[in-house]
């Protein structure tokens, strides 16, 4: 007994949907093997776990979110094998192919995301710093100079 008639001008749209999720959340998944593999460089072996823990239910909530929002939106809200079944294809041959590309570039890349950010702290951060501490000290020396107790500056 069929409830709902499978319309085939949904079928093929629902399909490739699933599978172009699948895709991007194996995009996804990269970003976080890339920093688990920077973290064990790091040597940052407890944070790591903990952080692994919680990236991987992040990640199966948001999966689980977009297969949903999917199927409502191009399938009805009934839930298909197959859409699942595209969505994991979808997520292997991402894996199989520029995700191992990827995992092979992955130390260029986190040199390069390492090497930004520490341009950023040689360029913003730590001349902000010093400023800060600069006027910090400039406003103590007042205090000083008028015998300002620490509770009125």
């Amino acid at each position: 007994m069929i409830l709902f008639e499978i319309s085939r001008e949904a079928f093929l749209p629902f399909l490739v949907c699933a599978f172009i999720i699948g895709i991007m959340l194996g995009a996804i998944y990269d970003v976080f093997r890339i920093r688990r593999k920077a973290a064990r460089k790091a040597g940052k072996r407890r944070l790591d776990f903990v952080l692994t823990l919680f990236e991987d239910v992040v990640f199966c909530l948001f999966a689980t979110v977009c297969m949903i929002l999917a199927t409502y939106k191009l399938y009805f809200g009934i839930p298909r094998w197959y859409a699942y079944v595209s969505c994991a294809l979808g997520f292997f041959l991402w894996q199989k192919t520029v995700g191992r590309l990827i995992m092979k570039l992955s130390d260029k890349i986190i040199d390069l995301i390492a090497r930004a950010f520490s341009f950023i702290k040689r360029t913003l951060l730590r001349p902000m710093f010093l400023r800060f501490k600069d006027l910090t000290k400039k406003i103590t020396a007042k205090c000083r100079r008028h015998k300002i107790k620490r509770k009125d500056c």
